[in-house]
Parts: structure tokens; C-alpha cells; sequence
């Protein structure tokens, strides 16, 4: 007697989507729950303004007369404004990205808050440079700003500017502040200067630099103006860094040997991956795009792998990993005593090593004080987050479009995401992870309304 043979239709089955599809909606309100705590907490209700210290903790925040005098650095490392420009794109990107199981009302209630938010970091300024940060009811800033903030930040206005949410008011505010802080650049021959126009602590720091974190965010910028203004100076300037030096660019994107990334470095060089291929049409750049974001996949899911879920070869399941410390909201330690002792010892503040040495002076005092306040013991799962948020905008999780993961592997990556989640602790705020949580929930929606890559085409680039 023959055994009967299964029959499948042809194109029905697809092996490397076999139980791998993550189901987030019962995990939205951990996410929901850590945004409440992570808005009332770390953000400056009247202004949009995220930092990494609580409003309330007024120990990090640098004084008006210490902003002024530079102290404790001309960058505000070390203090809670150090990253406004930083944190609010990368949130605001999040939303604009995806619904996360928001209500519109509720992401537009976000996104307005974060947009102009971001808006004040430029406006206060006025000359097209984008402040790091600023104290919740102050106007005063810090001079220097930073090769990752700054595209970062304008990837933030645009993607939020872009989704369906926007207002053509912000459509157009983020338009004018795209000519404006590219303008100013160019006036500089793209070296990123002090507020006041003088040289960087870092001598020339100019963001158009060959090299694998800046490249894709360097190339993004252009796009995304050309994309808002409809202005094809920016495209002609595209066009040109793109394919000088027999596309240089282009092959760095493709074939990087940077030895090491971290974990957040990969989501902004995804994140601008992601904006050129959508917008750059063009089948040489699009094959660099698609051979960039897949390898950040790559790199991604290597991090992940070691989250130590599985404890042998055998694939049996190890305990849960634990937290080293129970779950307490971030805080920037005091710097004062850091920058006295900097001062004591003849650091030079003018440079960049004098200032990261200052930083590890700061640190050790506070780690010598036995009344600091105890580390997140969730901050070790952020940088996981990050890297399973690289790895969802890579398409990874469900596209075998040149990519052949193992169902296995696809599985490792839900199990950690799920021991990720059930840490989370919202109701204890938490900051930069919250950040990096939305991410991940956005990058791992699967919207089958999405256009495929590369066919949202610019006009402007047509030609």
C-alpha cells in the first residue's frame, strides 16, 4: 500500500517563514506604558525637548552662566542636554516610521511635540546651526555640535515631515530648515564649525569624510532636501558626492571593513540606507544600498547572537537572562566636581582628548561616591534592541530577497525580542531604552501597503 504524499500548491509555501512571525500586539502596551513614563519624566513638556536626565534632577543640568563659559566642555558632554538633537529625530523617526500600535491622534500628538521640539534647536540659534540642546526655559547653547547629530537629526524631520501625519506647515518648516542648515555647510565647504563659525574641537570635522558611519548619512542628507525643497541644487550635489572618486561612496557602502560597530552607530547608517534607497532610483546605487543594508543585517544579528539566551550547542533554552540590577531611571552624574578636578589637573578642554579625558574623570568620581544612584540594570538590553532594530529595517524577519536566514536564527531573534520585552519594567522610567523600544517595535511592523524599495522615485533624479 502506497503512504500518501503531501501535496503543496506551487508558490504556497514559503520554509524560511515558517513560524516566524511576530505577533506585537500583545506587547504594545509595554511600549505604550514606557512612552507615558518616558514623556512625563525625560521631556521638557513645553518645549518637545528629550534629555537624558529627569526634568526634576536639576544636578545635570548645566546653569546659563556654566553654558556660556563652555563649562564643563565646549560640546555639553556630560550634561543633560547633551543630546536633544539626538534623541528626539531618533523618536520622532520611530513614529513617523510606523504606528506601533498607536492611535493617529496619538502619534500625531507625538510627532507635533517632537517636531517642534526639534524646530526650537534651530530656531533659537537662527544661522542654520543646529544646537545640541537646550535647559528646559533657556535659549543659551553650547557652540559645537556633532558628525552623528546632525544628519541624524535632519533624517528625523524628514521622515516625520514625509508620513501621513504632517502637516504641509511642518512639510514646509522642515524644507526651510533642510536649505538652511545645508546652506550653512556648504558655506563652510561641508566642515562642520562652531556656532560661531570658528573651527571644531576636533580641528576640521568635515561630515562629507570617507568612512563607513558618515558615508550613507553624508549621501542621505541630499536627498532628503532635493525630496522637500524641490530644489535640484541639492540633487546636483547628490549626484556629484555620490559618483566622484569612480563612485567611492558607493563601494563603501557595499564592501566596509570597519572591525567594529556598535549597536546605535548601525541605526543611523540603516536609517539613511534605508531614505537612499527608497529615493535613489538608480540600479548600480540601489545594488550598494541593498549589498550595505543586508550586510548591517548581518552585523546585526551577529550582536544578537549573543544575548546568551541559549545555554549549549543542544538548542535547550538557558535560564532567562537576568537583569545585574533591578530597573531605576537614567541620570547623568554631576559634573561639576569633574570639571573642578579637569581644571585642577591642567586638562586641555580646547581639544577633543582633553574633553574625553574630562569625561572619565567625571566618571570615576561618581562611581567613587557611595550615595550615586545605581545603574539601569536594564541598560545592557538596549543595544540589543538596537541591533533587532537594524536588523527588521533589513527585512530579515520576512524577505528572502537575496537573503537566505535560517528559520532557526529568525527564531533566536523573536525569543530574545520576547526576553527583551518581558524586562522592559514600564512602570520604572526608562529612558534611552525607550527610545530604542520604539524603534524596534516600528522596524518589525510588517505594513503590506508599503511600497517596495526603490520605486518611490524622485522626481528630480529621473533625468
Amino acid at each position: 500500500m502506497t503512504t500518501p504524499q503531501p501535496s503543496f500548491p506551487s508558490g504556497s509555501l514559503n520554509a524560511y517563514r515558517f513560524r516566524t512571525e511576530f505577533d506585537q500586539a500583545p506587547y504594545y502596551p509595554i511600549l505604550h506604558q514606557a512612552l507615558d513614563t518616558f514623556f512625563t519624566t525625560y521631556c521638557d513638556p513645553a518645549r518637545g525637548l528629550l534629555y537624558h536626565t529627569p526634568i526634576i534632577d536639576s544636578n545635570s543640568f548645566p546653569t546659563q552662566e556654566e553654558i556660556r563659559a563652555e563649562i564643563p566642555n565646549s560640546q555639553g558632554w556630560y550634561t543633560a542636554i547633551e543630546d536633544c538633537s539626538f534623541l528626539g529625530p531618533l523618536l520622532l523617526g520611530a513614529i513617523g516610521r510606523g504606528p506601533c500600535g498607536l492611535s493617529s491622534t496619538r502619534r500625531r500628538q507625538i510627532g507635533t511635540l517632537l517636531f517642534w521640539g526639534l524646530v526650537e534647536l534651530w530656531a533659537v540659534p537662527g544661522s542654520g546651526f543646529v544646537a545640541r540642546g537646550l535647559c528646559p526655559g533657556g535659549r543659551d547653547y553650547y557652540p559645537n555640535s556633532s558628525p552623528d547629530q546632525v544628519p541624524n537629526y535632519l533624517r528625523g524631520l524628514w521622515t516625520w515631515a514625509t508620513c501621513e501625519l504632517a502637516t504641509p506647515e511642518e512639510r514646509a518648516k522642515a524644507s526651510e530648515i533642510f536649505h538652511s542648515v545645508l546652506t550653512r555647510l556648504e558655506s563652510f565647504d561641508w566642515d562642520l564649525r562652531r556656532a560661531d563659525g570658528k573651527i571644531a574641537l576636533n580641528g576640521s570635522c568635515n561630515i562629507g569624510y570617507l568612512s563607513p558611519r558618515s558615508t550613507a548619512q553624508f549621501l542621505a542628507m541630499f536627498v532628503m532636501a532635493a525630496d522637500l525643497t524641490g530644489q535640484s541644487h541639492w540633487t546636483d550635489h547628490f549626484r556629484r558626492f555620490r559618483d566622484e572618486d569612480g563612485q567611492a561612496r558607493l563601494a563603501l557602502i557595499a564592501h566596509d571593513d570597519a572591525p567594529t560597530w556598535l549597536p546605535w552607530q548601525m541605526e543611523l547608517v540603516m536609517e539613511a540606507l534605508r531614505v537612499l534607497e527608497r529615493l535613489d532610483p538608480e540600479p548600480l546605487p540601489q545594488a550598494a544600498y541593498r549589498t550595505g543594508i543586508r550586510r548591517m543585517g548581518a552585523i546585526a544579528s551577529v550582536y544578537v547572537a549573543g544575548y546568551g539566551l541559549w545555554g549549549t550547542a543542544s538548542r535547550v533554552p538557558a535560564p532567562p537572562v537576568q537583569l545585574s540590577q533591578p530597573p531605576a531611571p537614567d541620570s547623568r552624574p554631576d559634573f561639576r566636581a569633574g570639571y573642578q578636578k579637569s581644571i585642577e589637573l591642567d586638562v586641555d578642554l580646547s581639544v577633543r582628548r582633553g574633553q574625553v579625558m574630562q569625561g572619565r574623570i567625571i566618571e570615576g568620581l561618581y562611581l567613587e561616591n557611595p550615595s550615586r544612584a545605581l545603574q539601569d540594570g536594564r541598560t545592557p538590553l538596549v543595544d540589543h534592541l538596537w541591533a533587532l532594530s537594524v536588523i527588521g529595517q533589513s527585512g530579515m524577519p520576512w524577505s528572502n530577497d537575496g537573503v537566505r536566514v535560517q528559520g532557526d536564527t529568525k527564531e533566536n531573534w523573536i525569543l530574545v525580542a520576547k526576553d527583551i520585552l518581558a524586562k522592559s519594567a514600564p512602570e520604572v522610567p526608562w529612558g534611552w531604552g525607550t527610545i530604542a523600544l520604539a524603534n524596534f517595535f516600528s522596524a518589525w511592523e510588517r505594513r503590506e501597503e508599503d511600497p517596495p524599495a526603490g520605486h518611490l522615485k524622485l522626481s528630480l533624479l529621473r533625468h
